[in-house]
């Protein structure tokens, strides 16, 4: 078992695309559902910047308090506003429309080749005033800073009581970040992706239920060199541009902002911030400036006098240990936490319904069914995938990543003219060359599966009810799974097929959040990836999509090729990240 331990490791950085100027836009704040995938808007109720400023250095304590919202059904819908009839050779009316309209559709006119048809839309989203509530939410926030700003600390409210971070690897606080949210604990992860870029993340959350969280940082002036030594408020925020905030008549302004500085040096201040007003603060004379129900707030700044015409004040960059700072994540939870031990037994399950899965094919009918007014236009750039063969590999793949010494592991096979889904061992065994080839080989004379898909994840639950379940499934919203009734998209009616679709996935949720299992996935199934994050887990790649994988070149016999890699269970790469 493991504690939280406060060190700082440098990492590489990764060359980031940042803007000019950094900034923490708090229109950024998005609540999830992590079972359900639902988003809500999140809501700024109160924003508390504390700062304290001297000899050129600034430290400023951010404190937020934010609330998500209820979930809103929201349709995104299109009226057309005008058809034109135009000649395929008028250029100049043609573009003085393309110009003039955000939304155009052309289209050829069938009976003569000469003419066009433009139709100019509106598109919009109409939401539900309904909401509904949703549990297991999580807050994340990603934003940039200026290079010379340095986080040095981060807390979060637990039970009313403020509880300290600490300075962690990056992949190790994520990993561990994500063992507590499967554990249903209160953690928090501010990561530092190089370039000013940070990514903070807090659960467990729900709806009209704050959370508190603060974040210090320490930053320095700029000197001009004339007669200024500057330094920015970097927070931004406009209630009419907040995630999940559709409609025009969904206003959030942050509730409260209160910003105070005080200095410890023989200067004088001056403050200035677009929403709140200016005021100047010495050390005799700290500042409070506060409003309430801010609609629109902009980038402020801090500024003093400096005669010397010199460059005083130079960036260190220095962690709160003193220490030089490359790249760092801050781990967040109660001091007392103890890990559990990773699990030492892992269960891959082969669900596999279809041989193979066509893009075009799909969709086709997908709009067919759903969108009998609109017509699909089929792709030449898919090509039919083998998932049969693609699953076979990959389940291969995962014995090879994820079983170690020391630890067991076991084979479910769901496939035609089997009663019930079956393992390969009566009981998981430890990872010998015989057993693996036992397995290899029962993987490869697999077939495909009777839908037998929740028989198997209880097998493999039952087989390991506190491990870890890599489940390599099919599984996809069917086609006709619902439709809308008219053109105006204002009913929307589930299919006998989308109701068992929903029963199917409803059953592996309760199986899976009622036992003590690590779920993964390999599919491409959104809501088997969402039903995965709450357990922990996460989607590792994909059966459809070339895309999601990822491959490591290798020389053999002389020529050059790919070999597919999967990532780690408990690791952080793009095909793969946790939670978010």
């Amino acid at each position: 078992m493991k504690r939280f331990s406060g060190y700082i490791a440098a990492l590489a950085i990764t060359v980031l695309c940042v803007p000019v100027f950094s900034q923490i836009n708090l229109n950024y704040f998005s609540s999830r559902g992590v079972s359900s995938g639902k988003g809500a808007c999140t809501k700024i109720d109160s924003v508390l910047v504390d700062m304290k400023v001297g000899a050129g250095v600034a430290t400023t304590m951010l404190t937020l308090t934010v609330t998500p919202d209820l979930y809103r059904n929201c349709t995104y819908y299109s009226i057309a506003l005008d058809t034109f009839v135009v000649a395929v050779n008028d250029t100049a009316t043609i573009n003085a429309i393309l110009k003039s309209t955000k939304g155009v559709e052309i289209r050829r006119n069938e009976t003569d080749s000469n003419k066009l048809f433009i139709v100019t839309y509106t598109s919009a989203y109409k939401c539900s005033e309904i909401g509904e509530l949703i549990d297991s939410v999580e807050i994340s926030a990603s934003f940039s800073l200026p290079s010379d700003f340095v986080a040095k600390n981060l807390y979060l409210w637990v039970n009313g009581e403020m509880q300290t971070g600490y300075i962690q690897d990056r992949a190790l606080a994520s990993q561990q970040y994500n063992q507590i949210v499967g554990k249903r604990r209160d953690p928090a992860i501010l990561e530092f992706w190089g370039n000013g870029q940070y990514n903070l993340r807090i659960f467990p959350a729900k709806s009209l239920v704050s959370r508190k969280v603060a974040i210090e940082f320490q930053h320095t002036f700029d000197d001009d060199s004339l007669d200024l030594i500057t330094a920015p408020l970097p927070f931004q925020y406009d209630s009419a541009n907040l995630s999940y905030a559709y409609t025009s008549n969904m206003k959030y302004p942050i509730g409260y902002m209160r910003i105070s500085a005080i200095t410890g040096d023989a200067r004088t201040y001056f403050l200035e911030d677009s929403a709140l007003g200016s005021g100047t603060f010495t050390l005799n004379s700290p500042l409070v400036i506060e409003r309430k129900n801010i609609g629109k707030l902009g980038v402020g700044s801090i500024e003093s006098k400096d005669p010397s015409g010199q460059n005083e004040f130079l960036w260190a960059a220095p962690d709160k240990n003193k220490k030089m700072t490359l790249g760092f994540s801050t781990m967040l939870s109660k001091s007392s936490v103890v890990l559990e031990p990773e699990p030492d037994t892992r269960i891959i399950v082969l669900d596999i319904q279809n041989e193979t899965w066509n893009y075009n094919d799909y969709y086709e009918k997908y709009y067919t069914y759903r969108y009998p007014w609109n017509t699909f236009t089929p792709s030449t750039s898919y090509k039919t995938v083998d998932v049969l063969l693609r699953a076979k590999k990959t389940a291969i793949l995962c014995l090879q990543s994820y079983i170690a010494q020391g630890q067991k592991f076991n084979v479910v096979l769901t496939q035609w003219g089997s009663q019930r889904p079956s393992t390969v061992f009566e009981q998981p065994v430890s990872p010998t060359e015989e057993n693996l080839a036992i397995a290899y080989q029962a993987i490869v004379d697999a077939n495909l599966s009777a839908s037998t898909s929740l028989e198997a994840l209880n097998k493999a639950i039952a087989q390991a009810p506190k491990g870890i379940v890599v489940f390599i499934s099919d599984l996809y919203e069917p086609y006709d799974y619902g439709r809308y009734t008219d053109k105006s998209y204002s009913q929307y009616v589930v299919s006998d097929a989308g109701k068992q679709y929903d029963t199917l996935i409803a059953g592996i949720s309760r199986a899976v959040s009622s036992s003590q299992i690590w779920f993964f996935t390999i599919g491409d199934n959104s809501r088997l990836t969402q039903i995965a994050t709450s357990a922990g887990g996460y989607n590792l790649a994909s059966l459809r999509w070339d895309s999601y994988y990822r491959r490591t070149y290798v020389t053999i016999d002389g020529q050059q090729q790919t070999l597919l890699q999967l990532p780690p269970l408990f690791g952080y790469y793009y095909s793969g990240q946790p939670i978010s």
